[in-house]
């Protein structure tokens, strides 16, 4: 019984005309190969171009000027964490050459530093002024 209500209430899906184009710019390409297919050329004979325009480096030559160490320290307290973990990482920074601030921060179970550098491009240059 269920296949004919099932008969009886299916609709066909509604023809569509083929010879009309649908409307807008992708209308516009559908109906017109030729334009269709020339832009596709130039898209890629400019790609093309571009590719060996880019400039390529395996190394580049990146400058960071700014480092950020995060420690985990489980189960320990603020001044464990400092007297550990914060002032170690301070004098191992401070006797590195070129850094103009250094802040740190110390809690329970995390510490966290944060350095500025800015390297002399000549030796007359102060680093930090």
């Amino acid at each position: 019984m269920s296949e004919k209500n099932a008969a009886k209430n299916f609709k066909a899906p509604p023809v569509v005309d083929v010879t009309v184009p649908p409307p807008g710019i992708i209308g516009w390409f559908a109906s017109n190969h030729v334009a269709s297919n020339l832009l596709m050329v130039f898209i890629f004979a400019f790609g093309l171009l571009a590719i060996f325009e880019l400039k390529k480096e395996s190394m580049p030559s990146i400058v960071f000027d700014r480092v950020n160490i995060n420690v985990a320290y489980p189960g320990a307290g603020p001044e464990e964490v400092e007297l550990g973990i914060v002032v170690k990482i301070e004098e191992a920074l401070n006797s590195i050459e070129g850094i103009c601030y250094l802040k740190s921060r110390a809690q329970d179970a995390d510490a966290a530093s944060c350095s500025v550098w800015r390297f002399r491009r000549n030796r007359n240059e102060i680093p930090c002024g």
